[in-house]
């Protein structure tokens, strides 16, 4: 007579095929489900209809994608935090003193007004980060030019993002310094931040263009008043520009949070290396 038993767990199951077979067998002891005792090596369960080869080919395919999302996750937390290899005081201290900066500059970027012009340009046109941007802004413009109008005029824009997300991304998969990936990340948020002004400007145009004059003088050529109008989104360009602005802060604050991190788990890993972390561990005999 059949008698009800506790129902073994997934890794017993795994355990005792482990031991016995290498192939999947179609029959269990007892069944997973209901506990229900299964000498007779049925291949379905005679209290619960539960068919064992299905049932272990599911639980199967859940490990498996247990121990990928693990891998995975392992991965991309050395990715995004780990540096390899040992670490330097004196590159520690640049990082740290680059990070220093960088936060104080956040707080001038941040706290400039993107609605208001200064003999003609927003505030922050008159840092040096515009200056870069600018470069790549008009050279989006030509790369994307044969693409359509649409794309041409968007291309600057885009492609003052475009290269600090792959700088980005250059650090972190292909040289393993995340901590040069944050810095990137922060380039992104500040690019970002520097459209801002550029959309808000995109109705009354008044901002100096590059080359002299301003969306005025010559109609056309302001590019966030051709896109906005566009979309249909001119008459929302004060919403835009204030999201683009917050966004930018948002993902600027954010990076100079996650290289915090990296330089904390440095300074951790050099206070503590892990050849003298293994050294202090007991040795068997």
């Amino acid at each position: 007579m059949n008698r009800l038993t506790s129902a073994p767990t997934l890794a017993e199951i795994i355990s005792q095929l482990a031991h016995t077979q290498t192939d999947m067998p179609d029959a269990l002891d007892t069944c997973p489900k209901c506990g229900l005792d299964n000498s007779t090596r049925e291949r379905i369960c005679s209290g619960c209809q539960l068919v064992f080869a299905k049932w272990l080919a599911h639980e199967e395919r859940k490990l498996a994608v247990r121990a990928s999302t693990a891998a995975c996750e392992a991965n991309a937390s050395s990715i995004w935090l780990h540096h390899p290899g040992p670490v330097n005081p004196v590159e520690l201290i640049a990082r740290a003193v680059t990070l220093a900066l960088l936060c104080a500059w956040s707080v001038w970027f941040i706290a400039t007004d993107h609605t208001v012009l200064i003999r003609g340009l927003p505030e922050i046109n008159y840092s040096i980060m515009h200056t870069i941007n600018l470069v790549f802004h008009e050279a989006g413009h030509m790369i994307f030019m044969p693409l359509g109008r649409f794309m041409m005029i968007a291309g600057g824009s885009l492609m003052q993002l475009i290269v600090p997300a792959v700088v980005l991304w250059a650090f972190v998969h292909r040289n393993a310094n995340p901590f040069g990936g944050a810095v990137a990340a922060w380039w992104f948020g500040q690019s970002l931040m520097d459209l801002a002004p550029y959309i808000f400007d995109a109705r009354a145009q008044a901002m100096l263009l590059l080359g002299g004059g301003t969306g005025r003088d010559r109609p056309g050529s302001h590019d966030w008043n051709n896109l906005l109008r566009d979309m249909g989104l001119l008459d929302n360009y004060r919403g835009v520009a204030w999201f683009v602005d917050f966004l930018a802060a948002t993902i600027m604050i954010a990076a100079l949070i996650w290289g915090g991190r990296i330089l904390l788990l440095q300074y951790q890993k050099l206070r503590n290396p892990p050849e003298l972390a293994d050294s202090d561990q007991p040795r068997e005999a």
